[in-house]
């Protein structure tokens, strides 16, 4: 008899305590879960900040070494028919009088959401590695990096400071080879953003 008792006590506690137990293993797991993709969500975002800071850093980096000229249109040292903040004037751009800094500034974006996507094509790099090669290519443009050492050294996970500040010269329109402390100041800029730490 009284082995029939504990077992049908038994029974009962474990009719009504297992659901229970269940349920709270179950709340343990999903908040596990739930904290688990917090953090991963977190992450995401911190990266994605990080490299939207960084982009914006190097569109206000373009804006201050390019410069603006009023608006008009200009030559560069190498004789390249430019306006805004450096943006190349090709034959089918129609612009004939000086532009306003918002269309300089959507223009300047333009070009570099363009070489940023080409970095990606070329290097298949993420984070501050793609924004470097970026700017370098919106300084030199994609034919040049595709054919460079330095993409060559950059896929070879090699050291790449010194193929960076072998772009520092210009050829002017008369053809004479000038070296630029301009452009050494803005491969520096490059090659720190190139070795700034891991970012995706």
């Amino acid at each position: 008899m009284k082995l029939f008792v504990k077992i049908s006590i038994i029974v009962v506690f474990s009719t009504f305590l297992a659901p229970y137990l269940l349920n709270k293993n179950h709340k343990t797991t999903e908040h596990q879960g739930l904290t688990a993709l917090s953090e991963r969500t977190i992450t995401e975002l911190s990266q994605k900040e990080k490299f939207d800071k960084a982009y914006e850093e190097s569109i206000a980096y373009i804006k201050v070494h390019e410069g603006f000229n009023g608006g008009k249109i200009y030559f560069g040292p190498a004789g390249i028919k430019s306006v805004g903040h450096g943006h190349v004037i090709y034959p089918k751009d129609t612009f004939t009088q000086a532009i306003s800094l918002k269309t300089a500034d959507l223009l300047v974006r333009e070009d570099f959401n363009t070489a940023l996507k080409s970095a990606e094509e070329e290097t298949g790099f993420t984070g501050y590695k793609k924004i470097a090669v970026a700017h370098f290519i919106f300084c030199f443009g994609k034919g040049n990096f595709r054919k460079s050492r330095l993409k060559k050294k950059m896929l070879a996970n090699q050291a790449v400071a010194k193929e960076f500040e072998k772009w520092c010269n210009y050829r002017t329109p008369s053809g004479q080879v000038v070296r630029s402390k301009h452009l050494y100041r803005i491969r520096k800029w490059e090659i720190e953003m190139y070795n700034r730490g891991y970012l995706k």
